[in-house]
């Protein structure tokens, strides 16, 4: 489906956009679902019941093509649903897939902007990952609300809404109908979904004085996004651990990650550290580190991969916000 852009603020994108990026973003994919034993979803969302899927920051669209495939099943064993739909933002298009599936979009959009009203209250779930690099923690609380606008406040189970014209102009002409005959669950209402790095329990073993600097203080830290989440009003908030730390089926997965992201991970950290006196000063700094970074890596140091998933919904029609 064809890519429908809207205004976006300055990018905020520390890595190179090209096919290589795009590759590193497919095997980051593969190695988070590893992690969190196969679960796109958390495992208390209720699949059977999902009819539009929203995921932000969706890069290459890999979450939501694997999503879409695993939840394939579902929709052809119940007739509950006549159909799914899916969407990703991002605010670049660069990785969007020149081919999509039929029942996905993708839109260009800042998440520190609000989205446009035709999306919100529209999707069961929305999954967010790994803004570690793009958001400082001030950042959290803004990012978290204009994705909670999406959110719906119930599920039309049977049938799904319906309008004369294609997915994506029904979501410009902001044109939801719904038959006469649709039943309303409320509860639950939508999901949000939102996997980080726990940047406070990365371990390197053995330690070393180039793995052992501290995060910045700005960085985007998980509970400050399980906050986020109850100032919200979100209910029912669940925070899933996951590490790789004694995953050895994953150890060299997890290093080749490591250096793959480390780069701008120090760059980063050098220039909203203050560290350095401007961007040029922090790469050239930033490739010094990576490289002893690198060596103690390859030369055996075993890097962990802490990840936490925090879940929320929506509070449903009719109940107390």
């Amino acid at each position: 489906m064809a890519t429908a852009p809207t205004a976006s603020t300055e990018e905020v994108y520390l890595f190179n956009r090209n096919d290589f990026e795009r590759k590193r973003l497919n095997k980051q994919h593969e190695l988070l679902v590893s992690l969190c034993n196969g679960n796109l979803l958390h495992p208390h969302i209720p699949k059977a019941a999902i009819g539009r899927l929203a995921d932000i920051g969706t890069g290459s669209g890999i979450w939501l093509d694997d999503v879409a495939e695993k939840l394939e099943p579902d929709l052809e064993a119940t007739s509950s649903l006549t159909e799914r739909e899916y969407a990703g933002f991002d605010i670049s298009a660069a990785h969007f897939p020149a081919n999509p599936r039929p029942d996905t979009c993708y839109i260009v959009h800042d998440i520190l902007e609000p989205f446009p009203n035709q999306f919100h209250n529209f999707y069961d779930v929305v999954n967010v990952r790994l803004m570690v690099l793009a958001l400082k923690k001030y950042d959290i609380r803004v990012a978290a609300m204009n994705v909670a606008a999406l959110l719906s406040k119930f599920y039309a189970i049977k049938p799904r809404p319906y309008s004369p014209s294609s997915l994506w102009d029904r979501r410009v002409a902001g044109a939801l109908i719904y038959p006469s005959d649709s039943i309303f669950l409320e509860e639950p209402g939508g999901f949000f979904q939102w996997e980080e790095i726990e940047t406070r329990d990365l371990s390197f073993n053995p330690p070393s004085e180039t793995t052992t600097k501290r995060p910045d203080s700005q960085i985007l830290r998980p509970y400050a996004i399980e906050q986020a989440f109850k100032e919200l009003g979100l209910v029912d908030v669940i925070v899933e651990d996951y590490n790789s730390i004694n995953r050895l089926d994953l150890i060299n997965h997890v290093r080749e990650w490591t250096k793959a992201g480390a780069k701008a991970a120090l760059y980063y950290a050098l220039l909203r550290g203050h560290t350095v006196k401007n961007e040029e000063e922090a790469w050239s700094a930033s490739a010094g580190l990576w490289e002893a970074y690198a060596a103690g890596i390859d030369g055996g140091i075993v890097p962990s991969l802490p990840l936490k998933m925090i879940l929320g919904r929506k509070v449903s029609v009719g109940s107390a916000s």
